[in-house]
């Protein structure tokens, strides 16, 4: 509530009241957006360029890795296999993998194609 000093009037003490509170109000309101650039000119949205998707490959050239019969594992050019075996797309291993990998005897390499059934992030 606002005092009255000596000498004011009840009307100008009420209206002090209000213009406070209209202050107040005013200064709660979010801030308002501007409605154009001015003459009538309105900003248009950027338009943004067509994405070139690349179609994914539903297979890539691989290779199955295993044991020989009768070894239970063995570790070889940073992967550890067993008697089921693990598959790699050719693009996930190094040259030098590769090379040691195919030259060892206690491995078993097939060479196949490997369906893909989840995103594929190789090489490209």
């Amino acid at each position: 509530m606002v005092a009255k000093k000596s000498g004011e009037s009840g009307a100008s003490a009420g209206s002090t009241a209000t213009e406070n509170s209209l202050s107040t109000d005013q200064a709660n309101q979010a801030p308002k957006k501007p409605q154009s650039l001015g003459g009538g000119v309105q900003q248009a949205p950027a338009e943004k360029a067509p994405v070139k998707k690349t179609p994914k490959p539903k297979a890539v050239e691989g290779i199955h890795v295993k044991t020989i019969p009768g070894l239970k594992s063995f570790r070889r050019a940073g992967f550890g296999f067993n008697q089921e075996g693990i598959s790699f797309t050719l693009d996930a291993l190094s040259e030098e993998q590769l090379e040691a990998l195919e030259n060892e005897p206690h491995l078993v390499i097939t060479h196949c194609t490997l369906e893909l059934d989840k995103e594929y992030v190789g090489k490209t």
